[in-house]
């Protein structure tokens, strides 16, 4: 039986990963670090940015 011409009940879904792909996701983060001593910030390949998610995040 279904609501909808072309889709069916399921009682029990399967793994997840029959249902997604997994795609890696890139972002660019630009930064105006202004008046920070150039020694402070070391010249690495990667740095960490924490606390995207808060008002304050930092390096």
């Amino acid at each position: 039986m279904s609501l909808c011409p072309g889709y069916y009940q399921v009682t029990q879904f399967g793994p997840n990963d029959d249902y997604e792909e997994e795609e890696e996701e890139i972002f660019y983060v630009t930064l105006e670090l202004r008046n920070v001593e150039p020694s402070l910030i070391p010249s690495c390949d990667s740095y960490h940015l924490v606390g995207l998610d808060t008002p304050t995040p930092f390096l």
